[in-house]
């Protein structure tokens, strides 16, 4: 719309397909802008704990323009999309930002286990999806120290000498639905394990 002509479309008008109208357009990015600012800078927002209580912010350029916002990110591709730092303890800012779904944020948060792999660093969630692995297997390697591909540890169907020495080990700092998961066995046979039971009467117990 040219500058200086008024629209006859109230500001902040809601279509059926979820977009406002703000700053002479049509937009589905507009309530993204307002949120990102608010979380960074509003301590009365419950997020903002996570955010600018934890010196997150946003870049000048963005916080002062929503036409600047636009132009570095454009549309979110889909309702499903939010936006996404790549960076999570770095700020809001077009190098740094991208478009991306809550699966995919959920692999790039700040607990979020990462590992070198071909030479790349990435979050685990991520490669056991992209290559299809089995997540309690490959967790369960990433916590022995196991190659993250090595699923030939699960032809048995018994834990080893070895298996019940190191869950051992970590009983003091994981709970028994963790453990389980890691070895993939029952919370039984860990029950077993930390109620002091010795290697033989654990070892017949298959896991799940």
């Amino acid at each position: 719309m040219p500058k200086g002509v008024k629209s006859p479309i109230k500001f902040g008008t809601k279509r059926d397909d979820g977009k406002i109208w703000a700053f002479g357009m049509w937009t589905n990015s507009y309530t993204t802008w307002v949120a990102m600012r608010h979380r960074c800078r509003n301590p009365n927002l419950p997020a903002y704990e996570q955010y600018g209580g934890r010196g997150i912010s946003v870049c000048t350029e963005w916080n002062k323009s929503f036409r600047a916002f636009h132009e570095d990110m454009g549309e979110r591709p889909t309702m499903d999309h939010s936006i996404e730092r790549i960076d999570v303890n770095g700020n809001y800012g077009p190098e740094n930002c991208v478009w991306a779904t809550d699966k995919e944020q959920a692999w790039n948060k700040t607990n979020t286990i990462y590992v070198e792999w071909a030479g790349e660093r990435i979050s685990l969630p991520r490669l056991v999806a992209e290559r299809g692995w089995d997540w309690n297997k490959a967790y369960a390697n990433w916590i022995a120290g196991r190659p993250l591909d090595d699923f030939a540890s699960y032809s048995s169907k018994h834990l080893n000498e070895s298996d019940v020495h190191d869950i051992v080990c970590l009983l003091p700092i994981l709970d028994n639905a963790e453990i389980s998961r890691a070895f993939g066995v029952t919370r039984q046979m860990i029950d077993l394990i930390r109620s002091g039971k010795r290697w033989a009467k654990v070892s017949g117990i298959s896991p799940t």
